[in-house]
């Protein structure tokens, strides 16, 4: 975890300032190394990090509201679903979790149909001309990401 905060920061002296930092996938590594340094606030996070949600069902547990916290100063955790916009007008939409299994069903770490369907439609009712995103930030990879790769051994 440091050694993510440390980069952050080195690169935002370097090319930065930026805005915020956007982070996909599972955010806390095994065993949480140094996490509660930064949740005490004894070590600060440079900029906003955005995260998404648990993946696996033993990453619930860092997610104290799974509607969408702030689990230390600047690192924010999304919430499951929704959208928001950027100080500079990027509209970001998000995803949490990887795909159920059942596409009817889903965990606390997973999303189900009723999910994209939950944030299509306020995406579509968000704003009358629906402009639509610039962003959609998710954990799983695209369906069919791969079909047209070379194969590189």
């Amino acid at each position: 975890m440091a050694a993510l905060f440390k980069k952050i920061e080195t690169v935002n002296k370097k090319s930065g300032p930026f805005e915020m930092v956007l982070c996909v996938g599972s955010f806390f590594g095994p065993g949480n190394l140094g996490w509660q340094e930064y949740k005490s606030g004894r070590c600060k996070v440079p900029i906003p990090v955005y995260i998404l949600g648990p993946n696996k069902p033993d990453e619930v547990a860092c997610y104290p509201d799974l509607d969408g916290t702030e689990l230390c100063e600047n690192v924010i955790y999304l919430g499951k679903q929704g959208s928001f916009t950027t100080n500079d007008g990027l509209k970001i939409a998000y995803l949490s979790g990887v795909q159920s299994e059942d596409p009817l069903m889903a965990k606390d770490h997973n999303y189900s149909l009723q999910n994209i369907q939950s944030l299509e439609g306020s995406l579509r009712w968000d704003d009358i001309r629906y402009p639509g995103v610039d962003i959609l930030l998710t954990s799983d990879w695209p369906k069919g990401i791969s079909n047209m790769a070379t194969d590189r051994k």
